[in-house]
């Protein structure tokens, strides 16, 4: 790998670096503006779906039938706590099979 070719990968991860602090940023204004606005909830949900590299059948199994069922087989967090619209947050992670 030559000087500037170092130069540029660093370049490219200071930038992500960059990007992500600043998105970070806005997601802790959304926070802050929110409880500005009174009480609020934050709901934690987390979503799964199939890698970039994954075969047609992990693919239907997870992206399909797992996601299916999810939304089936649990109760909404809404009618779970009784929380009105205006007042809930939420906050996730997606993890990639």
């Amino acid at each position: 790998m030559s000087v500037s070719e170092e130069n540029n990968t660093e370049e490219v991860k200071e930038v992500e670096e960059f990007r992500e602090h600043e998105a970070a940023e806005r997601e802790i204004e959304a926070v802050d503006k929110a409880a500005d606005a009174g009480i609020v909830h934050l709901i934690g949900e987390s979503e799964v779906v199939a890698g970039k590299g994954a075969s047609i059948g992990k693919r239907v199994v997870i992206d399909y039938a797992y996601n299916f069922l999810k939304r089936n087989l649990r109760q909404s967090t809404n009618k779970v706590f009784d929380i009105p619209r205006e007042r809930m947050l939420k906050v996730g992670m997606i993890y990639e099979l």
